[in-house]
């Protein structure tokens, strides 16, 4: 599994924590507004839940931050794979080209070879 893909899951299995623990204080804050707690205590719950819910926030809106940010990289990561393939492909065909021309000039030579072994040869104690 990729970084980024496990990256991925522990953000979200982050994000349902977080969640979770916020539903559990609601619940918390709405049993003891149900039960009637002193003013001050309820004002203190409601403090404690409002600072949960910022956390909660915050902690959420970080996280997709950083799934953004990982897609981000992904996505720059493949333009430059992506560039590179292209060059790759350019250097190839430059290579194919060159081999082609020395795949000429060696059946060229060889002709040349063949036609040279190909004649009398003449050296001077025959004349």
């Amino acid at each position: 599994m990729s970084t980024h893909k496990m990256n991925a899951n522990r953000s979200q299995n982050q994000i349902k924590h977080i969640l979770s623990i916020g539903t559990i204080c609601g619940l918390i804050l709405a049993t003891l507004l149900v039960l009637g707690v002193r003013d001050a205590t309820r004002a203190a719950a409601q403090s404690s839940f409002d600072t949960l819910a910022t956390v909660d926030a915050a902690a959420s809106t970080a996280q997709i931050g950083n799934l953004a940010n990982g897609a981000s990289d992904l996505q720059n990561q493949v333009a430059t794979l992506q560039a590179q393939n292209q060059q790759l492909r350019a250097e190839l065909q430059s290579a194919e080209a060159q081999a082609n021309q020395y795949e000429q000039q060696l059946a060229q030579a060889v002709q040349i070879i063949q036609q040279i072994q190909g004649q009398p040869q003449t050296s001077r104690r025959f004349r």
